[in-house]
């Protein structure tokens, strides 16, 4: 059978992306094989997921990896061109389950069907340095991602529990002013009220 020109690009952009940034701790593809067949699961199962919820113009691009870095910046972080990379270190010291794996590609994932890259840009011209109104868009890009990335997984058949995520995680913290991530509590319940529909 041969690859698709889509699978391809996609291979390409991996291996491109493990490549660090200048200034950046280097990375690698991670060679622990119970993690980086979660991550590969997730990413064909929210991608037929999200082709099937209509966002199939996205789907093309998107793909998750699992990565190894001697200084993680983050539990998941999404490329420009559609590449969720996790970092299997943290995925293993907060001990996460498959389907918590498979929120995190949800969440990577619809940061990109959202164009949340190109959003942070605008606000970014609009708003220099680390300015409150910088953080609390950030802040409401997160809370997009996490309700879609929710419908998103559980379209896919997995069963995420945000409390839970967030209790293996790290038990809860406040977000002031200068943080990207609103706090824990606030997330769980905004993604509570979503797995509840309107009303």
């Amino acid at each position: 059978m041969k690859p698709t020109l889509a699978a391809a690009l996609a291979g390409v952009a991996a291996c491109l992306l493990v490549a660090p940034a200048e200034g950046q701790a280097p990375e690698r593809l991670s060679a622990d094989p119970a993690i980086t067949a979660m991550v590969r699961d997730a990413s064909q199962r929210i991608g037929g997921a999200a082709a099937a919820l209509g966002y199939d113009k996205h789907v093309v691009f998107l793909r998750a990896i699992a990565i190894e870095s001697a200084a993680p910046r983050g539990l998941g972080t999404m490329s420009r061109i559609g590449v969720a990379r996790l970092d299997a270190a943290l995925v293993r010291s907060a001990g996460l389950t498959r389907d918590d794996v498979a929120w995190v590609v949800a969440h990577e994932f619809a940061h990109f069907i959202l164009d949340h890259g190109a959003r942070r840009a605008l606000v970014a011209q609009a708003h220099d340095g680390g300015t409150p109104e910088r953080s609390a868009a950030n802040r409401a890009f997160e809370l997009e991602a996490d309700r879609l990335g929710l419908r998103l997984a559980r379209a896919a058949g997995y069963a995420f529990d945000p409390q839970g995520f967030f209790s293996r995680l790290r038990g809860g913290r406040l977000a002031g002013d200068t943080s990207n991530h609103p706090a824990d509590a606030l997330r769980i319940e905004a993604m509570q009220a979503a797995a509840r529909g309107p009303g």
